[in-house]
């Protein structure tokens, strides 16, 4: 009867894609300690970002509730499952539970944390459907690594570690706005140029030193080519339920590039760690929708 009641809410903050933003702040973590996990600090902003990450989820389907109704009936706001009201109080809860779990490990952090949270408020209430929209979840995202390497001194070359992820959760996301529509083959290609952008941007950190591992560029090619393809089948048939198809395999993908940062730059049993993830957030998403 109590798993019957949660899953409402466990829908609303898309359980299986939590998984991707634990694995930010787990890789962020342990490339710049280099495995030599500072386990308070750690768990804490692995809890603060499961916050930030479910409360924004929450709060976008309350800002999104008029098109939901329209495009997505069986989300837990329209199907009555769950009050306007309630979205709101329980999204606001857990933003609010996030920034007091940064605030714990220090004022860096929380000042890291303060950010986060007004990217993802700008996010969801204004930016969303707006050219700004995937630079925004972009920035949200390179955040919340900021957040997992906050234990060191974010130096500009610590911050660069960022910068794959927020090209990639930008193409990510432009792909996304058409998930209910599928009314612009552009952004299609647009998410393809980000995920070519995302690769470039790999090899000119590795170019400089900051993911030293060189072959750990042949997974990232090999991750590419895959991507491409996945992208390139949505041309041949270009529809709400194979782009929304995309979205998820692309999310998901989140874990595994993270896991190929790790093997960069860190210790190859971090990337073994981090690549579990992947695995968990499979088995959940197979009963739950994560886009």
């Amino acid at each position: 009867m109590l798993s019957t009641q949660l899953t409402p809410y466990f829908r609303l903050m898309r359980l299986p894609a939590l998984f991707s933003a634990i694995s930010n702040i787990l890789a962020a973590h342990l490339i710049v300690t280099q495995g030599q996990v500072q386990w308070d600090a750690l768990l804490l902003l692995m809890l603060a970002s499961c916050c930030f990450y479910t409360g924004g989820m929450v709060m976008n389907d309350y800002f999104d509730y008029e098109e939901d109704y329209r495009d997505r009936p069986s989300r837990p706001i329209p199907a009555g499952q769950i009050s306007l009201r309630k979205a709101k109080v329980f999204g606001i809860i857990l933003l609010a539970a996030g920034l007091l779990l940064a605030a714990t490990v220090g004022t860096k952090q929380f000042a890291i944390a303060l950010i986060l949270l007004i990217l993802i408020i700008a996010y969801d209430a204004l930016l969303k459907n707006t050219f700004l929209g995937a630079p925004a979840m972009g920035a949200c995202r390179s955040a919340n690594w900021l957040l997992g390497l906050s234990v060191v001194e974010l130096s500009p070359l610590v911050w660069t570690l960022a910068l794959p992820i927020f090209f990639y959760i930008s193409a990510l996301t432009l792909l996304s706005q058409v998930e209910t529509t599928a009314k612009s083959k552009t952004h299609v290609y647009a998410c393809a140029f980000g995920m070519l952008l995302t690769t470039l941007v790999i090899m000119i950190l590795n170019n400089i030193g900051v993911l030293p591992h060189s072959w750990a560029l042949v997974l990232i090619g090999m991750g590419l080519v895959v991507i491409l393809q996945h992208l390139q089948s949505i041309l041949k048939d270009f529809t709400p339920t194979q782009v929304q198809g995309a979205v998820t395999i692309l999310l998901l993908g989140v874990v595994p590039l993270d896991t190929i940062l790790v093997l960069a730059a860190g210790p190859w049993w971090g990337g073994v760690i981090v690549i579990s993830l992947w695995f968990l957030a499979r088995k959940f998403a197979r009963r739950m929708a994560i886009t």
